[in-house]
């Protein structure tokens, strides 16, 4: 098809689904190439019309500002297999699950799953083996289960979980390495469990103000021994119930590792295989000594700082 716009070339492409021979987008069938804006349970449906199974593009579901009440049914891309950029599922309040995606096995890019508030699950997404960017799922207040992903496998650029319905993490255990793991303020998670298949962390973990959490267990198989130590930083912070870290047992390396505001943390066994840090600090433990630090053979500065209970080092 040739293309006979006079419009510039814009970054974000808006497909039309009641003008399938527009500019911006080319079917060459059972491909579709261009990106998809659905913002109603008419936009699948007219979409899901075309028989396409591949997307060479982003699929948008939902508003990009304001709340949508008019997607309530994703069963309309139920033939889609692969898309090979992103998936952004968005402030779709009345969306209760994914239900229609159960094809897709492969997304390309980012899967973005944020301000969906009557959303309780990630089932339809049971088929999912490959995500080639970001995994982020926030403010899904409703959100208590991703066991829909136990079909993931292998690498994520970054994860990133903020919701206050979510207990743990099973789901994930597929996933073996990842750039960023960012856990913050998830009001009901109570443990990191899911995550066991987890080796590797390249850059960062925060994993902070998560009030129910009590242990890191699901870090067990953890070592993250990359190839840059120098990217490697951990911040554990303001998880106030916080009584184990025995999940990192595992633990060889970290460049920065900063633990603080955790009063009922009373020791730190769990970093029994720590070798190796550059910056360790401390503040406001529950701890009694530093016992679990007796295989650290090398840092640079250590700090301690608010521990009241702290009577040997």
């Amino acid at each position: 098809m040739k293309n006979h716009s006079k419009a510039p070339f814009l970054i974000v492409f808006i497909v039309l689904f009641s003008c399938w021979s527009c500019d911006e987008a080319e079917i060459v069938d059972p491909i579709f190439v261009g990106h998809i804006v659905a913002e109603s349970n008419e936009d699948l449906k007219a979409f899901a019309a075309k028989g396409i199974t591949t997307i060479q593009g982003t699929v948008y579901i939902g508003s990009e500002q304001s709340t949508n009440q008019a997607v309530t049914d994703l069963s309309p891309l139920s033939g889609i297999e692969e898309i090979t950029g992103g998936l952004i599922i968005q402030n779709n309040e009345s969306l209760k699950s994914l239900n229609g995606l159960q094809s897709l096995k492969i997304n390309g890019g980012s899967i973005v799953i944020r301000n969906n508030s009557s959303l309780e699950s990630l089932d339809g997404l049971n088929a999912l083996t490959s995500i080639g960017g970001d995994l982020l799922l926030t403010n899904n207040p409703k959100l208590n289960s991703i066991v829909a992903l136990s079909s993931l496998k292998g690498e994520l650029k970054a994860l990133s979980v903020i919701n206050s319905a979510l207990p743990n993490f099973e789901g994930l255990s597929g996933v073996s390495e990842i750039d960023e793991l960012l856990v913050k303020e998830n009001i009901a998670l109570v443990n990191l469990t899911g995550l066991e298949g987890l080796k590797i962390i390249n850059d960062l973990a925060d994993i902070s103000d998560n009030p129910a959490l009590a242990n890191l267990d699901g870090l067990n198989s953890m070592s993250s021994d990359p190839a840059d130590l120098h990217a490697f930083r951990l911040n554990i912070s303001e998880n106030y119930n916080l009584r184990s870290i025995d999940g990192l047992e595992s633990l060889k390396t970290v460049w920065d590792f900063d633990i603080r505001n955790s009063p009922l943390l009373e020791n730190l066994n769990g970093l029994k295989s720590l070798k190796k840090a550059n910056l360790f600090n401390m503040k406001n433990l529950g701890i009694e000594d530093i016992n679990g630090l007796g295989s650290l053979k090398e840092v640079v500065a250590l700090r301690l700082i608010t521990c009241p209970n702290l009577k040997d080092l």
